[in-house]
Formats: C-alpha cells, sequence, structure tokens
C-alpha cells in the first residue's frame, strides 16, 4: 500500500470515527442529570469529543468541538440570546474540548487533555457571562446574591462545569484500563505499521513505547532499495524530515 493510500485510509477512518463520536455526543446531551435556568447542564456528553483529540491529535479534535458545538446550537440554541450568545457559547465554547488532542499519545494525556479541554470551555461560558449575560441587578443562585457579573458568571459556570468535568474524568478513569491501546491510539500506529508493510521493501519496527515524548525514539523503518537515490526522493517527499531542518 503506498503512502499516498495509506494517508487516504487514515483520513476516512478519522473522519467516520469523528461523526461517529460527535453523534454519540449528541445523544449524551439528552441525559441531563442537572439543568440550569439559562441552559446550563449536566451530561457526559463532552467525553466523545475529548477521547476523539486525544486519539487524532489537536486540529480534528478542535474541529470535532465545533461540529458539536454547531449541533447543540441546532438542536439546543433556545437558550442563545443573540447572535454574539450562539457565537460564544455554542460554536465557540465546545471547540476548546478538542485542546485534549495536544496531549495525543501521552499515557496520561486523557485525564490531563480532559482538565485542559474543559477549563477552555469554561473560560469562553465565563466571558460570555460578564459580557452577553451581565447582570445589571441583584441576582440570586443557589441561595447566594450577587451583584458582580464576573462572581455570578464564575460561580453559575463553575456550577455545572466542574461536576461536568468530574464526571468526563470518572469515564475516562473507568475506560482507561480495558480501553487503553485506543484512548492511546496504539490501533492507529498498528494500522499505519500494517499498510506500511504491505509495501514492498519496507519493514516497520515499533518499540512498544506505550508514551511518546520529543526525541525518543519509538520504532525505526527499514528501506530496501537498489535505488537510493530514487528512494531518498521518495522519502523526501512525504515530509517524514521536515522536523529536523
Amino acid at each position: 500500500m503506498s503512502a499516498k493510500n495509506t494517508n487516504s485510509h487514515l483520513r476516512v477512518r478519522m473522519l467516520c470515527e469523528g461523526a461517529m463520536m460527535v453523534a454519540l455526543a449528541q445523544v449524551l446531551s439528552y441525559i441531563k442529570l442537572m439543568e440550569l435556568p439559562n441552559g446550563g447542564s449536566l451530561t457526559p456528553a463532552m467525553f466523545p469529543i475529548i477521547l476523539f483529540a486525544v486519539r487524532w491529535g489537536l486540529t480534528p479534535g478542535l474541529m470535532a468541538g465545533f461540529t458539536f458545538g454547531l449541533l447543540q446550537l441546532i438542536f439546543d440554541g433556545a437558550y442563545a440570546w443573540g447572535w454574539q450568545s450562539m457565537l460564544l457559547d455554542y460554536l465557540v465554547a465546545f471547540t476548546p474540548l478538542g485542546l485534549a488532542g495536544l496531549f495525543k499519545g501521552k499515557k496520561w494525556g486523557i485525564f490531563v487533555g480532559t482538565v485542559v479541554g474543559c477549563l477552555g470551555r469554561f473560560v469562553v461560558h465565563y466571558i460570555s457571562g460578564v459580557t452577553i449575560y451581565k447582570i445589571l441587578a441583584p441576582t440570586e443562585f443557589m441561595k447566594w446574591t450577587f451583584t458582580s457579573p464576573s462572581a455570578y458568571s464564575l460561580v453559575y459556570n463553575g456550577s455545572y462545569m466542574l461536576p461536568n468535568t468530574i464526571i468526563a474524568l470518572v469515564i475516562a478513569a473507568v475506560l482507561y484500563k480495558p480501553l487503553k491501546k485506543y484512548i492511546l491510539g496504539q490501533d492507529l500506529e498498528a494500522a499505519e505499521r500494517v499498510a506500511a508493510e504491505n509495501r514492498p521493501g519496507v519493514h516497520v519496527h515499533l518499540y512498544g513505547k506505550t508514551e511518546s515524548r520529543p526525541k525518543r525514539k519509538m520504532g525505526h523503518i527499514t528501506v530496501l532499495t537498489d535505488d537510493t537515490r530514487q528512494t531518498v526522493a521518495d522519502l523526501e517527499r512525504t515530509g517524514c524530515w521536515d522536523d529536523l531542518k
């Protein structure tokens, strides 16, 4: 299988998996353990997006978060107060869940990524609370009376984002051991390996290390060829050495 076909196969797999994770997140968003007056709710919906991001990386994760936010706007947009709220509380707010992709391949990436992704979403909701939903009169929430928009936004958004974060962490902890191979993306590495091994003269050797770090050798590739110049040119076109230049 050529490198071009391999990349195409993985891209299709990524898109299909992303579509399923976004759909699952949307379904889980209807399981509301708690719902606040202005739309904040307690659901397990964030975890599929975080899992997808940790498996595939930052850019795919951000795209999945944005798509999920778009679906939330379409099906749950009754809580939006104008176009500014649509932008911040849906399209922008759910996109940072993809920040979990920064920890792709890390041993504890699913946990750190969950915290970072949820924190990113909280920050956007907080900004929305102090700008769009800014309280102009004393407002009571959870038996407390608030006169400060910033304090109200902090408590209101924190009251559902903190439990949501905990729920996602609990799900990650429960699934980590049985699904460790998939959470770390080792199945994707295996797919790349099989594809490469089907190419004549190319042999991929992975060392079975579970965590990748900068400058850590994870494996090597052996290429058998009768034309060194052509093989070097083929490798150059793949961009595999770009980070070393």
